[in-house]
């Protein structure tokens, strides 16, 4: 896919979704979008930095009893 052809798939996504959801969650959805990338990137980032040092970055999961209500 080429990079005209990724923008309008993205545009024609977002016009999709504009339509099928109620104008008030919009601003949510968007919010949701918006984090979910930037985490991405950020994730992406770090496996860069990690693959210098040799060393996979991976996420630390806690067992239910280390979590704190």
């Amino acid at each position: 896919m080429n990079p005209c052809q990724f923008t309008s798939a993205i545009h024609a996504l977002a016009c999709a979704i504009s339509r099928a959801v109620p104008a008030q969650q919009l601003p949510l959805l968007a919010a949701f979008f918006t984090q979910l990338g930037d985490t991405l990137t950020t994730l992406s980032l770090l496996e860069g930095e990690t693959a210098k040092n040799s060393e996979p970055y991976q996420v630390q999961q806690k067992s239910p009893s280390q979590t704190k209500l």
